[in-house]
């Protein structure tokens, strides 16, 4: 009795050592909850296979996994006896196929489950750089974008020259404007007794007297403009100092903007590339990157004021269908 006990026991064993063979994963066809249930592979390396194979194509071997990252020879180690590549190619670590080869019988092995293979997807063709870029087409190029967010800080390189040049001409207007009026009301009464001597011939006649009287009532107004230049201002203006040193301020100013704009340009068309090449990530990846591509493109409004998605409406629009 007790070696029939052993025997049933023993051909039960077989039995879900054989159901186990004939449930390996086919790792070119398995979902990524069917991935998951394989040792040391969680939703992260579960999606990563997904990916490489997408990618890549189908594995050709079982050691091929090993390609993906993060999955090593330890890893394998574990997996080898439990997956597949289907009819890609022959496992190099598969089991034998018969039950005499396995224990000496000569009974010949019977699989108990049948599982039917799964057909090989098509792996989806990368698009071009010319079909990737098409998509943004609508979007105004990184050169426009600079303009207006310069426009919109009312930063322009022509007001830094008209600034030097309003300061040298300075010098052409008089530096001091000085101007006197006088009005004169008094009234002068004059005057004047003269007496001739006059000598002819020897003979000295004295006289007649001169006597003159004059009466003069004042009503003068006197004007006075006074103009004075420091041509040596005209080389070098005190205001000059003030002048490059705001200028200098501008100038940094307008730096700053320019990188941040082209950052955040750059980080949103980033960001549209990996939308468009990874379509199959999970749902919170897709959400997180919705949100941070209006984070971008609310700071674009931001410094351009709003030119940056009402240039893309507007080139939506003029688009012809």
């Amino acid at each position: 009795m007790k070696k029939l006990l052993i025997l049933g026991l023993m051909a039960i064993a077989i039995t879900v050592l054989n159901g186990q063979i004939l449930a390996k994963v086919n790792i070119n066809t398995a979902m990524g909850s069917e991935l998951e249930t394989l040792p040391r592979i969680g939703p992260g390396l579960a999606q990563s296979i997904v990916e490489y194979r997408n990618q890549h194509g189908p594995f050709k071997k079982i050691e091929d996994i090993m390609n993906v990252p993060r999955i090593g020879e330890k890893t394998f180690q574990e997996l080898k006896d439990l997956i597949t590549v289907g009819n890609q190619g022959q496992d190099t670590h598969s089991k034998p196929e018969t039950a005499q080869q396995e224990s000496g019988s000569s009974i010949p092995y019977e699989p108990i489950v049948k599982i039917p293979a799964e057909p090989t997807p098509t792996p989806t063709p990368e698009p071009s750089i010319e079909e990737i870029f098409s998509y943004f087409q609508n979007e105004p190029s990184i050169q426009d974008v600079h303009k207006a967010a310069l426009d919109y800080a009312q930063i322009h390189q022509e007001t830094f020259i008209n600034w030097r040049k309003n300061v040298k001409n300075r010098a052409l207007f008089p530096d001091t404007v000085q101007m006197t009026v006088g009005h004169d009301t008094d009234d002068d009464t004059d005057y004047s007794k003269s007496k001739s001597i006059s000598l002819s011939g020897g003979t000295v006649t004295i006289g007649p007297d001169d006597e003159t009287w004059g009466h003069d009532t004042d009503d003068d107004w006197d004007y006075e403009l006074r103009l004075k230049w420091n041509l040596q201002d005209y080389i070098f203006h005190p205001d000059m100092l003030r002048v490059t040193s705001e200028t200098e301020d501008q100038v940094e100013l307008r730096q700053d903007i320019l990188n941040e704009v082209t950052k955040l340009y750059f980080d949103r068309r980033r960001l549209q590339v990996e939308i468009l090449l990874e379509p199959g990530v999970d749902l919170q990846t897709k959400i997180s990157r919705m949100i941070r591509l209006e984070e971008l493109t609310a700071a674009l409004d931001g410094l351009t004021g709003g030119y940056f998605s009402s240039q893309i409406l507007k080139n939506s629009a003029e688009k012809p269908e």
